[in-house]
Formats: C-alpha cells, structure tokens, sequence
C-alpha cells in the first residue's frame, strides 16, 4: 500500500484510480522491483494490458481502501476519486520517494505516460505537462528540452483562451528556463519569437513584458517579427495609463514600418493632415468611397491599426495628436483601402471634422 501511495503522491493531493492505475502499471515495478500488487497472486495470470484491467483496478480500489480505512486518503468529490487526508501527510508521504534525478525522472516518465494515454484531454495535458516540468532538471538533450518547450508553449495558448493568465506566465517561465541566456534564439528561432511573443501577451494582463519585448527587437530578424510584440507593449502601456510611454512606443513601432508622425503634434499638423484629407476626398467620386476594397498591403494594414491603437492613447495627453493619428489613418483607408477594424473610426472622425471646419467657415 505504501507504494501505490507513494505514486499517488506523485500526482497530487488530489487523483482518481484511472488515472493511478495507468501510473502504477508504469512504475510499481520500477518502484519497488516487484511485478505484482500485493493481493495479485502468481498464480493469477497478469492481463495482457494492465491500465485497462478491470481485475487489476479492483486491486487496486482494494488497496486504497486499506488507506480510507486508515484514514490516509478521504473521497474526492466524484467516484472513484481520491484526497490525501492532510497535507501533512501528503507531504510525508511524497517525501518518502526517491530523490534528486532519480524523482524528477519519474515525474517526467509519469507526463509522458499521461499524455501518451491521453492525447486529445485538455485537462489531462495541464497535468502532464506540471508532472514534466517538475523533473525538466533531468532532461539533457536539446530535442527533448526542445520538445518540452513546444509543450509549454501549446499550453500556454491554451491556458490563455481559458483566460488562465497566472498558469500561462507558469508555462512562460518553466519554458524561458530551459534554455538560459537567450540559447532558444540559436536553436529554432521560429520557435523563440513564438515562445516570447505569447509569453509577453500573458505577462502584460498583470505584470510587465518589457523585458520579453526588449528580447524579440532584439534577436527578430525582420521588422514583420517585432510587430506582434511592441504592438503587446503598447497595449500594456494603456492599460497602465502609461500614456507617453506607449506613444512612444507607437512612433517608435510606425518608423520601422516607414510611416512617419510627429511626436509633439500641434494645431498645425492637425489642419495640414486634415487639408490633405480634405483634397484626397474631393478627388474621389461617392461611388469609388463606397466601392473601397478591402487593404491587401499588410504594412498599410498594420499602420492603420498602430494608428487606432495610440488614438486612446493621445486622447488622454494631446488632442491634436489625437486627430492627426485618425486623419492619417483615414488618408491611407483612401489610397490602400479599408482596413474593417480601422477605417469606420476613421472615417466618422474625418466627417466629424469637415462638418466643423464647414461651419467654422459659414460663421
């Protein structure tokens, strides 16, 4: 009984005798050296396939009883689930495996066996993936520290469309861990853009991802590669009403992307902007305005949302920014076409204007 528990500790304060069994056919016999559970006699034939035994579970369910009765383990809120009865004893219980490599090793074998039983269980890949970043320490080879990674980062993704933000930064953190000093960047690059760009989109909802950004501008090999990630800072900055900072990072972000716009806009470029807005419109027909395409340049359609996404920003520290960002943004809706998420704002904008500049002449 001891050691069924001992592996049951492996998984938790909390398991279920499902997914015990498949551990324990895994590793009893590593554990203990014995190819039997107490109660198996030999001359019982063992299955062909022990997880899936029936007759093995009932050995199993058997044993863990002795533990209930004991008052080791108490029931967990569903059948056939189980509670250790204390964390004192879990922890007692837990300490009793063997140590260093060796137990970071089990944990590793212990999320392979589970994602390998598994596959398709999104629960299931959170517990594989906790089991074998506990024994990461133990996995030497690039390919598999490589695969580790790979893993984290599709959990990451997967804790973030769960709104899981905190086990997100987890994955972010156990995943930048395997390859210190920046050594992903020269083993799959592809890989290292990914890992700190949605490492830094987890980290902005309630920490800083300067540091991750600060990465990606630094080993990114094309602008395109940068965009996601200071496109996050920004948004950060927002949120944190770091309005200036994120101003600056949105200049600084245009400039790459060829799109020049004046830091301390004032009145001045607000009426040029708007003067030149005002003579692209009179070139154009109602027909060709309502006939505007959807942009396919994909620089033009990322300027046009830079653009959007500083308007807040300047909205709360320069006016006339303000409406110089939209003003552009509507002139480039004009010769590239629309971008959907832009150019209605735009264009309500650039109406809103010309109907004051209108009546600002007629007084």
């Amino acid at each position: 009984v001891q050691e069924v528990l001992k592996l049951a500790s492996c998984l938790g304060f909390s398991f279920d005798l499902d997914t015990l069994q498949l551990i324990v056919v895994g590793e009893y016999q590593n554990l203990t050296g014995k190819e039997r559970l107490p109660g198996w006699t030999e001359k019982d034939a063992l299955p062909s396939d022990c997880s899936t035994s029936e007759t093995y579970k009932d050995i199993l369910f058997n044993l863990l009883s002795k533990a209930q009765k004991h008052g080791i383990l108490v029931p967990g809120r569903t059948p056939y689930s189980y509670n250790f009865s204390h964390d004192k004893i879990f922890a007692c219980i837990y300490s009793a495996l063997p140590t260093g490599i060796e137990r970071k090793e089990l944990h590793v074998r212990i999320g392979h066996r589970l994602l390998d039983a598994y596959p398709t269980n999104e629960y299931v890949q959170f517990c594989a993936l906790d089991q074998m970043n506990q024994g990461a320490e133990s996995i030497t080879k690039t390919t598999d520290r490589e695969e580790l990674v790979r893993l984290n980062l599709k959990t990451m993704k997967l804790a973030s469309k769960h709104s899981a933000f905190v086990r997100a930064q987890d994955y972010a953190a156990s995943a930048l861990s395997l390859f210190p000093n920046d050594g992903l960047w020269q083993v799959d690059y592809d890989l290292a853009l990914d890992l700190h760009t949605v490492a830094a989109e987890a980290m902005a909802v309630n920490q800083s991802p300067e540091g991750l950004v600060d990465k990606v501008v630094l080993h990114s090999q094309t602008v395109e590669d940068k965009i996601p990630a200071s496109t996050i800072l920004m948004t950060y900055y927002g949120w944190n009403h770091r309005f200036d900072e994120s101003l600056d990072a949105g200049v600084a972000l245009l400039k790459l992307l060829g799109e020049k716009i004046p830091r301390k806009a004032g009145k001045l470029h607000m009426v040029w902007e708007l003067t030149r807005a005002m003579k692209d419109v009179k070139r154009m027909s109602d027909e060709e305005l309502l006939a505007l395409p959807v942009a396919k340049d994909k620089n033009k359609s990322v300027i046009m949302k830079t653009l959007y996404l500083m308007y807040s920003a300047a909205f709360c520290t320069n006016p006339d920014l303000m409406l110089v960002l939209a003003l552009r943004a509507f002139r480039i809706s004009l010769r590239h076409g629309i971008e959907p998420e832009v150019t209605p704002f735009v264009f309500s904008t650039f109406g809103i204007c010309h109907e004051y500049m209108k009546n600002l002449a007629e007084s």
